[in-house]
């Protein structure tokens, strides 16, 4: 989260490494509330900017607990110039060359457009379940994305574990069943997907 400090991030670290676990660390936090002031903008990466992720870097990298560097949410979202992601990874590589950048994207054009440079991909295929049966995408659309990403480089499946929002009139989202998880979990399995995690967010209402 942009709003943890880093003293809560390396609390978090303690407890996930503690657990045996590890964690992706987006190396962005300010701690401050929703609008970010050092990176309200991802056009031309700054001095203040990089200095900001220098000292975050320098404070996790030799963490047991990390697991790698988030570089982005779904920036195909926001048109964010892909430039300034590639210095980000770049910067951060030369920092601490132990650890992956990771790009996450929901589209086949996103993974083109921003995950060149980034060491793992982490496409977001979702569906999107509906109580009728139905799904705002088809089903194959898991395959499609996690394929196209696994013909670049090495890449994680973050798939839908969760009721996202309904986009249609007289449509109710719900969250996928065992047989829909499974599918999607063999999906990514046949695409040769070196990790999964299925996303849930508790906040989602």
């Amino acid at each position: 989260s942009r709003r943890r400090s880093p003293e809560e991030w390396i609390r978090e670290l303690d407890a996930v490494a503690a657990n045996g676990k590890k964690l992706i660390f987006a190396p962005y936090c300010e701690n401050t509330d929703w609008e970010y002031k050092v990176f309200h903008s991802h056009k031309e990466f700054t001095e203040e900017q990089k200095k900001h992720i220098t000292e975050l870097v320098a404070k996790v990298k030799g963490h047991p607990g990390l697991f790698g560097y988030y570089l982005a949410d779904e920036p195909e979202g926001r048109e964010d110039n892909p430039q300034w992601y590639s210095a980000v990874h770049k910067l951060i590589s030369e920092l601490d060359p132990y650890h992956p950048t990771i790009m996450l994207n929901y589209s086949i054009a996103g993974l083109k457009k921003y995950g060149t440079d980034a060491d793992l991909l982490f496409p977001d295929p979702y569906p999107n379940y509906y109580t009728d049966g139905s799904t705002r995408h088809p089903v194959s659309e898991v395959g499609s994305l996690l394929g196209t990403a696994s013909r670049m480089k090495p890449f994680l499946s973050c798939l839908q574990g969760f009721a996202w929002k309904s986009y249609e009139k007289n449509k109710i989202a719900r969250a996928p069943d065992f047989v829909e998880l499974r599918n999607n979990f063999y999906q990514a399995v046949a695409c040769n997907t070196k990790g999964i995690l299925y996303f849930t967010w508790e906040y989602w209402n």
